[in-house]
């Protein structure tokens, strides 16, 4: 019988003898390498953070969904005008708290991360029991006016009984992702889930599907996750620490929350011009647009959890390598954007309408602004990171304020000339210049404090020196006050 020969393909010919002799190796090497990866610790961090974040989103989208199908409009509008409420507040926490834990104390001792942990959530109690306060100062005036602001009254009082939990349920998510522990984050999303599935039943049981049943089904579940975090992490927290916390990081606290503020802002007032200039049609074009690429904002938010915790540890152990894991986080959601976008727009117009609705034909032609508007803020959240692990909060803040003043103003010259399809390219013209900005803004920064940690003279070992640089950038005391950090300790493995 006529020997068969084995023809393999390599690098676009057929491999020799020898190369087919070594080729088992090669596979078994290149499937040792992929089952690594997969198996880091990296790798599993981020799954559980995509796991945790998805769940979140699932619990409030739960709750949207539900009050959608249960009330009249006025009653739905109420119900989004409480949500903006509570998102608002959770965002100044998360810049007050959350984010300065991850900048801070990410990958620490224990023991610090169990005393900053105290202060960190017992802050968000306290900024959860300030902002339930201001919103039951108000009520009485809704009520007072009567009509459909207090029908938004009735809304805002569980929020406001609430609010404590709700934020103190984030504080513990965050912390958990300090510590390099998401699994108890997703853990903890998932009690709240649970419960308020439980507690959604009994509110239909009940037959009292109003918005503000609905929401305490969800705030209650939030408490019961809250309370399950204390025990997650066997501490408690104090808010009698809430004010050493905030004086501690008030140079990066109240900037992280303008932040958001001007984000938020922006957006807004960006929306209410082009509505003034091209109608609230051209509105609703955008935003149906932006709404198709929902996915890619999901991977947005994990962002934050996954980017400044590895960050930080990365700065640390490996400082030279922080800019390439910023190119990575911020390339990839870049090219996933764009992936997305261009599904998208070559998918039938039939199939577009049955998912997202008659809008869909005349938000198909904003699409790829939108894409590339994505795109851009995808390719800035790397360096928004890499800022982040230097906790260069003024320059952040910087950046963030002249993208917001120049999208009012580009996007509204965009309505003028062209309607919602040039207040879109507007926007996308802007986030690219934007993107140049925030990553000439880090690579700058990141220059600077490599410098900084380069051998210093007189020490006569490695060690020495690593340990000489963790103070200095610990210390903070630098003419431009952009590092931040405590500095030494051992990282906690996980």
């Amino acid at each position: 019988m006529p020997s068969v020969r084995v023809i393999a393909m390599s690098h676009g010919g057929p491999l020799d003898d020898a190369e087919i002799a070594h080729e088992p190796t090669l596979v078994a090497s290149r499937a040792h390498i992929a089952s690594r990866v997969a198996s880091s610790p990296v790798t599993r961090r981020g799954l559980w953070i995509a796991g945790d974040e998805a769940m979140s989103s699932l619990t409030n989208f739960g709750l949207s969904v539900l009050v959608l199908r249960s009330v009249s409009t006025a009653g739905f509008g109420a119900f989004t005008f409480t949500y903006t409420a509570y998102a608002f507040a959770l965002n100044i926490c998360r810049g007050l708290v959350g984010e300065p834990q991850l900048v801070r104390h990410s990958h620490v001792e224990l023991d610090e991360w169990r005393e900053t942990t105290k202060q960190a959530v017992g802050t968000a109690l306290v900024v959860g029991g300030v902002g339930a306060a201001l919103l039951l100062s108000v009520l009485p005036i809704l009520y007072t006016i009567g009509g459909e602001l207090s029908v938004t009254a009735s809304t805002l009082l569980p929020l406001a009984i609430l609010l404590p939990a709700l934020l103190v349920q984030d504080a513990w998510r965050y912390a958990f992702f300090a510590i390099g522990k998401p699994s108890r984050s997703f853990f903890n999303d998932l009690v709240w889930g649970i419960s308020q599935g439980g507690l959604t039943i009994l509110v239909f049981y009940e037959r009292d599907r109003t918005a503000a049943a609905l929401l305490l089904a969800w705030g209650g579940a939030a408490a019961v996750a809250a309370v399950f975090g204390l025990f997650q992490a066997t501490l408690l927290p104090r808010p009698t620490q809430a004010w050493a916390w905030l004086v501690r990081h008030k140079d990066l606290g109240p900037r992280f929350s303008a932040e958001f503020i001007v984000d938020r802002g922006s957006s807004q007032l960006m929306l209410v011009f082009v509505a003034g200039i091209s109608g609230f049609a051209a509105v609703g074009l955008i935003n149906a647009a932006r709404v198709a690429l929902g996915p890619v904002n999901f991977l947005f938010a994990g962002t934050t959890g996954f980017g400044i915790p590895e960050g930080v540890r990365i700065w640390r152990k490996r400082p030279e390598r922080l800019e390439l894991f910023c190119w990575a986080i911020g390339i990839t959601l870049t090219i996933l954007a764009l992936a997305i976008g261009a599904a998208l727009y070559f998918i039938p117009v039939n199939f577009g309408v049955k998912l997202f609705g008659r809008t869909w034909p005349a938000a198909h032609g904003l699409l790829p602004f939108v894409t590339a508007w994505v795109a851009a803020v995808g390719l800035i959240q790397g360096a928004r990171v890499g800022l982040r692990v230097h906790a260069a909060a003024r320059q952040s803040l910087a950046v963030k304020t002249a993208f917001g003043l120049s999208v009012l103003g580009t996007c509204t010259l965009g309505a003028v000339l062209d309607g919602a399809r040039g207040a879109s390219a507007a926007l996308a013209v802007v986030s690219w210049c934007a993107a140049l900005t925030w990553w000439w803004q880090f690579r700058r920064i990141n220059r600077l404090q490599l410098r900084r940690i380069v051998k210093p003279e007189g020490l006569t070992s490695d060690e020495e020196a690593r340990q000489e640089a963790e103070k200095i950038v610990g210390s903070g005391v630098v003419p431009d006050p952009i590092i931040g950090g405590d500095g030494g300790g051992d990282v906690v493995e996980t």
